[in-house]
């Protein structure tokens, strides 16, 4: 690795890998050395651009915050704001995979073409577009 890229790595105290099977993205809770914020460190095989586009498509409708976006070669590190236990984060997985859930949803809420925009999310995550849809019907009969 290049020293800037190791600079950059080693501004966080990461958690496991919580991505499991994907090879197109990684996705670490994180906590700056410096300051203590927490954040999502999200990396991102460069030579996939739908998933810049699903960065683009959450950014749109509000439902993730972009703090920084740091290139490196074919690499992209997406450092998106998030208030959230670290500890807890890095203990149990599962607490990342509801995040993901609850972010699909409000994805599914706005745009009708949810489940084509995050059918990466969904794979990588073991989460059910059956679940989500459910999901989005219980919140749509209950929106006044």
């Amino acid at each position: 690795m290049d020293s800037d890229l190791i600079e950059f790595i080693d501004k966080f105290e990461l958690s496991n890998d919580f991505s499991e099977d994907s090879s197109l993205y990684r996705i670490h809770a994180a906590r700056l050395k410096e300051t203590g914020a927490t954040c999502l460190l999200l990396y991102l095989d460069g030579s996939k651009p739908a998933l810049l586009k699903l960065i683009e498509t959450l950014q749109q409708y509000h439902i993730i915050t972009v703090d920084e976006i740091y290139k490196h070669r074919n690499e992209t590190y997406v450092i998106l704001k998030a208030d959230f236990d670290y500890e807890a984060h890095k203990e149990d997985p599962e607490i990342l995979r509801q995040r993901v859930f609850e972010t699909i949803v409000r994805v599914g809420l706005k745009d009708s073409n949810w489940e084509e925009k995050m059918s990466g999310a969904l794979q990588a995550n073991k989460i059910e577009a059956a679940k989500v849809k459910a999901e989005i019907e219980k919140r749509k009969t209950s929106m006044p």
